[in-house]
């Protein structure tokens, strides 16, 4: 069993990648921004999943993620980064 955080999970290719992965016996943390998207009903999810609150495009998001994460986990084996990110008007990338 592999540990996997999916980012950007509350819907889309990242919510049915969590059903595949958890459905296969992987214990998966669904990433969304916003805490009211953590706890919705996700269907035809099975295994053990978890909701966790992480904006990738926040550094202080990421940070107390990380350490929420490792509170429970003592390796993460798989990292999907499906959050998408608009670039802001007034910065550079």
């Amino acid at each position: 069993m592999k540990t996997v955080l999916i980012t950007g999970a509350n819907r889309g290719m990242g919510r049915q990648t969590g059903r595949e992965l958890s459905g296969n016996g992987h214990r998966v943390y669904l990433g969304t921004r916003s805490p009211e998207a953590n706890g919705e009903p996700v269907k035809g999810i099975k295994g053990e999943t978890f909701w966790m609150t992480i904006d990738v495009s926040e550094s202080e998001s990421i940070r107390r993620a990380s350490k929420w994460l490792a509170e429970r986990e003592t390796t993460l084996d798989v990292l999907i980064n499906n959050a998408g990110i608009f670039p802001d008007k007034q910065r550079s990338i």
